[in-house]
């Protein structure tokens, strides 16, 4: 929680910070730019903290470093803001954030190890909904403190850097506790895989494990369908002034809170009905929503439609994510568990720029009523793709009347 609001707090208040300069289009667009970096760096941060044997210390080191850097970042923001200095400062966060990652991915072993297998899912579940919650509530709360400081960002800066240093302390508070979860080191050649061996690792497991391997795929195009609803929305909504909520701002911001508490509500209740759907089934659920969406949007249905429509969306999507993380975390080897995770993870993200480029392209240069028709026949494409698959693949994350275990099966 103390990592996820450092992040979230400034986030939004840098991007603030770079529409205050005289270059301020090149410095939001940088901004923007940066925050897919980390992402995109995912499996590398996993591979090294597969590498790591002293787990709980690095993930103490990795939180100190991001107080150091934002230190750092409070005394360099003062100066006057020159392309070099802003540079520097978007660097500044960029390694945070990948420092972020790196901590993250030693921590997966020490999650398998201090819970028992019932209780994962539930964990993952509410890890997802916290981190959800806390990115959407002090993002706000960030934007809102920055003009109660009079646009202080060295004063922010520091505020930010404390909330590291406390993860710091917590996690170095438990360390006896975490150190003994700690998986024990290899010893061999198989001591510090290499890279290659992840890469390796990571297509056997895809190639055996067809569970897995469809996953991820029908992930990617998720991510392809659900990162340009919100997009495809706010540039259709300019248009469309009759579905508004009094006026364009309110809708959005209705539609994106909405789309939130869905992710948060989905991954909350970890134990309704849907805990006996398999992932493929949810993500086929998502599409076939999605492929609706489209509709309501072409027929002109209104913004009541399109709220519950996003809701649901988002509910499903809460659950799909902690479910899969629960099967990797039970199915991957502890030993190359973090540079797993990376590497689908960072195929999973790149399908969001991939889709927004296709889906928003199409809007800006035809209509977006032709992007929303290409989207809603795209998504239910893929709902009758995983239609079929279902019937082929059988999802060990199913929860059974007479178990609420995990049950992995074989593939």
């Amino acid at each position: 929680m103390l990592d996820g609001i450092g992040n979230a707090l400034f986030n939004i208040v840098f991007v603030i910070y770079a529409s205050t300069l005289p270059f301020n289009k090149l410095a939001v667009s940088l901004a923007s730019l940066a925050g897919l970096l980390p992402s995109l760096l995912m499996m590398v941060t996993g591979y090294w903290a597969d590498r790591a044997t002293k787990k709980t210390g690095a993930m103490i080191a990795a939180r100190f470093g991001q107080f150091a850097l934002f230190i750092g970042l409070t005394l360099l923001i003062r100066l006057p803001g020159t392309l070099m200095i802003f540079l520097v400062l978007l660097a500044i966060n960029v390694v945070s954030d990948i420092l972020g990652q790196y901590s993250a991915g030693l921590g997966l072993p020490l999650f398998r190890r201090l819970l028992p297998d019932e209780a994962l899912n539930s964990a993952m579940s509410f890890e997802s909904a916290t981190q959800t919650t806390v990115g959407m509530v002090f993002e706000g709360i960030g934007a809102w403190t920055i003009v109660l400081l009079h646009h202080d960002f060295a004063l922010f800066g520091f505020i930010n850097a404390v909330t590291f240093l406390a993860a710091a302390l917590v996690i170095g508070h438990r360390r006896r506790l975490l150190r003994h979860a700690e998986p024990a080191v290899n010893a061999g050649a198989n001591a510090t895989p290499s890279f290659k061996n992840s890469l390796q690792a990571l297509v056997k497991l895809a190639q055996e494990n067809h569970f897995i391997g469809w996953s991820v795929a029908l992930a990617f195009c998720v991510n392809m369908i659900g990162m340009s609803i919100s997009g495809l929305q706010n540039v259709t909504l300019l248009q469309e002034s009759s579905a508004w909520i009094g006026n364009y701002g309110n809708t959005v911001a209705i539609l994106s809170i909405t789309f939130s508490l869905g992710v948060i509500a989905g991954a909350l209740f970890s134990n309704d009905p849907f805990k006996r759907v398999s992932i493929i089934s949810m993500i086929g659920g998502v599409t076939a929503l999605a492929a609706l969406l489209g509709v309501s949007f072409m027929a002109s249905w209104g913004i009541v439609p399109v709220i519950i429509l996003n809701f649901v969306i988002a509910y499903l999507l809460g659950k799909v994510n902690p479910r899969f993380s629960t099967v990797l975390l039970m199915t991957v080897d502890e030993h190359h568990l973090g540079a797993t995770m990376g590497a689908m993870s960072t195929i999973v993200t790149l399908g969001a720029p991939l889709g927004q480029a296709v889906f928003l392209g199409i809007a800006n240069i035809i209509s977006p009523a032709t992007s929303w028709l290409i989207f809603a026949v795209s998504a239910l494409a893929i709902t009758v793709f995983t239609a079929v698959l279902t019937r082929r693949i059988s999802d060990p994350s199913v929860f059974t009347p007479a178990s609420d275990r995990l049950a992995p099966r074989k593939p």
